[in-house]
């Protein structure tokens, strides 16, 4: 009987010796890739606390902790980048630091960082999910342009600087719209009535957007507001508005009638380039009638090589409309022409100026700011 149990209990110590071995071999089989290794900080080029440059490959990055501030373009044109987490520490997000990152997908603004700059994730047109922290002050101009399956934001419940809607991000009181997602899909956009002044690139390259009702407060457009609104069929310019900027409705090439009312004082000749189908409704006698006369809608062939540079209207203190035909084939042409999105990857000497004309796709594009300087 003892002789029998000996066998039996070396059997069943034989049998658990034997799992005990398997699974240590399969543990040691699992693949490496299971566990995330962190970013090699020797990819990030890091000077006084600001992320100069990111000169690695990886898909999924950290930021490592003690960044205050991601430089001017530090990932620009990584395709590669599907993610980033960073750290609180970071307080500023420079201009075009993630502009044209055509694989980011998600990205996710910590509490504690203050400013984004202008174009910060331009031509992300892969970027479907974005998170605003609670202390993100500032917003430039032009933060999603091309960002065109962007369709929400998350903004903090308990960020008092800014104020999400239907698409549309806001200041706080809802005096200034900022930018409207590129992806928004709702065809119609009634302005709310606070509404006193709209940014540069507020809704560029918004493709569903047909029909716009402004606020009756606001006092201009800017520069490139409404510029490839592809799908805009018609818009009415209030009596509060008195000025219409350069490129303001560009290549808005559905858009069938503007209604234009006696206190507009000035309109760019580059207003509404391209806009090819547009007739101009306004009363005799008035600015906006004057420049519909001087300036006629004609179908002209541009070259789509041209990589010309923008100049200044040196007569903007007169208000004096010229030949709309003198900018179809000199240097006001080519800043911006096209659907596709802003290519800011050339950080210009000038503030105000967000990229230099560039060639993309057999089209050339630029972004500036023109409430803020003098565009060469």
């Amino acid at each position: 009987m003892a002789i029998r149990m000996k066998k039996t209990m070396k059997r069943l110590v034989t049998g658990m010796s034997l799992a005990m071995t398997v699974a240590v071999a399969a543990i040691t089989q699992i693949p490496a890739t299971a566990v995330e290794a962190e970013t090699p900080t020797a990819d990030f080029q890091v000077n006084e606390g600001t992320l100069v440059k990111y000169q690695g490959s990886a898909s999924t990055i950290s930021i490592p902790k003690g960044v205050e501030r991601i430089g001017e373009e530090a990932f620009a044109g990584n395709t590669n980048l599907v993610s980033v987490s960073m750290p609180s520490s970071v307080e500023e997000i420079a201009y075009g630091a993630f502009a044209n990152c055509t694989s980011l997908e998600k990205i996710t603004i910590p509490d504690g960082t203050k400013e984004l700059g202008n174009g910060v994730f331009a031509g992300c047109s892969e970027l479907t999910k974005v998170s605003l922290g609670k202390d993100v002050e500032t917003v430039g101009s032009g933060v999603f342009v091309g960002c065109s399956e962007l369709k929400k934001l998350d903004v903090s419940s308990k960020n008092k600087y800014l104020t999400y809607e239907s698409g549309v991000l806001y200041d706080e009181e809802k005096t200034t719209v900022i930018q409207m997602l590129p992806g928004r899909e709702n065809k119609a956009f009634k302005m709310p009535a606070t509404v006193t002044a709209i940014r540069p690139y507020a809704f560029w390259g918004v493709e569903n957007l047909q029909k716009v009702l402004l606020s009756q407060k606001l006092h201009q457009i800017p520069a490139f507001a409404f510029s490839n609104c592809e799908a805009l069929t018609g818009i009415e310019i209030p009596y509060s508005v008195y000025r219409i900027e350069m490129k303001a409705f560009e290549n808005c090439s559905n858009l069938e009638e503007a209604i234009i009312h006696p206190s507009v004082n000035y309109i760019h000749d580059t207003a509404f380039d391209q806009c090819y189908e547009l007739k101009i409704t306004a009363e005799e006698d008035t600015y906006a009638y004057e420049f519909a006369k001087d300036n006629p809608i004609e179908k002209k062939e541009v070259s789509k090589y041209a990589e010309d540079s923008i100049e200044s209207d040196t007569n903007d203190s007169k208000g004096t409309a010229t030949d709309n035909s003198n900018t179809q084939n000199g240097s006001q042409n080519n800043g911006s022409s096209g659907s596709g999105y802003v290519d800011p990857l050339e950080y210009p000497e000038s503030p105000g100026v967000l990229g230099k004309t560039r060639v993309i796709g057999n089209n050339a594009f630029v972004i500036v700011d023109g409430t803020k300087t003098t565009v060469y």
